[in-house]
Parts: structure tokens; sequence; C-alpha cells
């Protein structure tokens, strides 16, 4: 067992694979640690480690050493935990919510399941830092897991609906993923079962790190495979003439627009090759 101790080591994933190794192949680590990115410190509690506001949510990167003011050690994400697991030799691990805190647990939710029920009905969340908390942590939860990602052991994610309405936005992925195709743009496969979206896990580089990977060692290649990304999102919809777009209705801003407003037309100069100012 090891609770509230890898947020004080300074080499936390050197700890993991020397505690690996002392287990017997079929023993198990119970780990217990703060994740950085806990709904309470968006809420404005303040870190537990560093006795401050949103240093977890910034991954501390105003603070350059543990020891600097009261800073007691730095907590970690649930991906990083993941991947120090693995790199420690970890084969599998299975992740669990504890709310509100690990000292004083009142719910405990596994990785792969969703409360069917309000949470500020059940749960009664309490602060180190009451007095900088602006949100109520226990009314947010509904609306953040409307719609879910859950990655499942048999390596399947699965897009789950919280609520009747997300159903219908799944059902729109759907359609999106056969308007893509018709255009030739090549999609992942996925379907609907049971009204939930599902698809393969993926491994890869995400296409972000590709191109930052690219932009680093190989300039000209960057730059044509950023070519070919343009090409694919051409490709993906319908093309019309400048002529035809609405240009007015472009601006996402236009409905508070007044009818002398000057700037009414800008976005169809700028189309057409004008100034946007």
């Amino acid at each position: 067992m090891l609770v509230g101790v890898l947020e004080c080591s300074k080499e936390p994933e050197k700890l993991l694979t020397a505690l690996k190794k002392m287990l017997k192949q079929e023993g198990k680590l119970l780990l217990g640690t703060d994740n950085r990115l806990g709904i309470r410190y968006f809420c404005g509690d303040r870190d537990v480690l560093s006795g401050r506001n949103f240093d977890g949510i910034e991954n501390y990167f105003q603070i350059s050493d543990m020891g600097e003011g009261n800073m007691t050690g730095r907590a970690y994400s649930w991906a990083e935990i993941a991947g120090m697991l693995e790199r420690a030799g970890f084969e599998s691990h299975r992740f669990y919510s504890v709310m509100h805190a690990l000292s004083m647990p009142q719910l405990i939710y596994a990785e792969d399941y969703l409360p069917e029920e309000e949470l500020d009905v059940r749960y009664f969340p309490s602060y180190r830092s009451p007095d900088t908390v602006f949100l109520e942590e226990e009314r947010i939860y509904s609306s953040l897991m409307a719609l879910a990602t859950i990655i499942r052991r048999d390596e399947r994610v699965v897009k789950r609906a919280v609520y009747p309405e997300g159903t219908e936005r799944l059902k729109g992925l759907i359609r999106n993923d056969k308007d893509l195709k018709e255009h030739g743009v090549p999609v992942t496969e996925a379907w609907l079962e049971r009204d939930n979206y599902v698809m393969p896990y993926i491994h890869g580089e995400t296409a972000i790190d590709y191109f930052r990977n690219l932009l680093a060692g190989d300039k000209e290649k960057f730059l044509a495979e950023l070519d070919g990304f343009f090409e694919l999102i051409l490709n993906s919809s319908e093309h019309v003439s400048y002529e035809e777009v609405d240009w007015e209705h472009f601006d996402p801003d236009w409905k508070k627009r007044k009818a002398d407003d000057p700037e009414r037309d800008k976005w169809r100069k700028a189309a057409f090759g004008g100034p946007l100012i």
C-alpha cells in the first residue's frame, strides 16, 4: 500500500519500479495519490501541496524547486500516473475516483462507472481553503459528464451519453463519419451499440505531436505534410463560390451587430482580398 507518498517522492518512477520488484508475480499495489487536475482545484480550492491556487492545474510551472515556499511535494494527473506505472513494469492498472479526498472518502467510483443520480444529493465536499472556492463542485459534475469517453480493457473507446440530448450528438458523429467517407477522407471505423458511440483504440502519435516533431526535425517535410492536411480539410465539405456565402452571418457575433455597424461587411472584404480592417 502506498498512500500519499508518491507526491513527496523526488523520483516517483524509480520508487514505483523498486516496489514492482518487491511484489510477487500475483502481487498488487494499492496506490492512493492526489490528482492535480481534480475538479475541486478548478473550483478554487488551494493545492494541497503548494498551498496556492491553480498550481497543479498549471503543472507547477511557476515553482522551480519542490522545496520552495510551503511546497511539500507535487501531485500528478491520471495520465501521468498511468504512464509511470506502465514504465515501472505494471502491466495493468485500474483507477478509482475517491470523493472528496483520500483522507475523508464519501464516494468511490470505478473508472468505467458513471453515476446514475445527481451527485449534489449525496456528495457534500469540504475544502482546504473554502474562502477561495467560487464554484459549487457537486452541482457541475452532471454537466461535465453529459458525454463521457471510456477506454475499455478490450481496447475499445466508448462515448456514452449521460442525458438523452447527448444521444443525438452521438448519432451526429456517425453521420459526420459517413459524410467524411463520402468525401474521400479516411476516418476510423465507428458504430453505435445501444446508443453508445464505439470505435477501436488507436495506438500512435497524435496529429499535433506529429506536426510538432516534424517542425523541429524536418521543416520541408513539415510543410509538405501540412499541405496534405490542408487538402484533407478542403475535401471534407462541399465547395461553394465566395458569392454564395452569407458573409455577414459568417461572424459568430453577427446577432449583436447594430444595423449601422461599419464592420458588418469586413469578412466579405477579407474573403475577396481586401483588408480585414
